[in-house]
């Protein structure tokens, strides 16, 4: 069983069933495969943690990459597909990971991390895929990463 935490903002997502994946970093941890159970965790290795729903089944690892570093051209790969920036299906990716839109509007935290809107571009900033820019930037500053891409689906 393998057990992911999450910032507090993701945890209605993940209740409403809208966030149904997580993109990790690859570290001396194994990852959840294909039928592994799955439990979902908000300030794991804190007093006050909390299980966020019921245990989940992974359906699937994917390998992820980032490439931020140019704005211009900035990429996103999942299993060696190229999935193009401001794109119906990049917007659908960020949509997934937890980064809809609430009530049309990107989420207040958006707000906190506007330095990364020059990264984007004017027609893009607020919608999904700009709000996962941004926390990328802003969480991971990482302009270039590798990973693993985890999704779940409820037992």
């Amino acid at each position: 069983m393998v057990a992911y935490s999450f910032k507090d903002y993701f945890c209605d997502p993940i209740v409403r069933r809208e966030k149904r994946q997580t993109v990790r970093a690859y570290g001396k941890r194994r990852h959840a495969g294909p039928g592994d159970q799955v439990q979902l965790y908000t300030r794991m290795r804190r007093p006050d943690c909390a299980k966020i729903i019921p245990d989940v089944l992974c359906k699937g690892r994917d390998q992820v990459h980032f490439d931020l570093r140019r704005p211009t051209k900035m990429r996103l790969t999942i299993e060696g597909k190229d999935v193009e920036l401001w794109t119906p299906a990049f917007h659908d990716f960020a949509r997934a990971d937890g980064f809809g839109l609430q009530n049309g509007y990107l989420p207040a935290w958006c707000r906190d991390v506007d330095r990364f809107a020059r990264w984007i571009p004017p027609e893009q900033r607020t919608t999904c895929g700009s709000a996962f820019v941004r926390f990328w930037l802003a969480t991971h500053g990482a302009l270039f990463f590798e990973g693993c891409l985890i999704k779940w689906e409820d037992v």
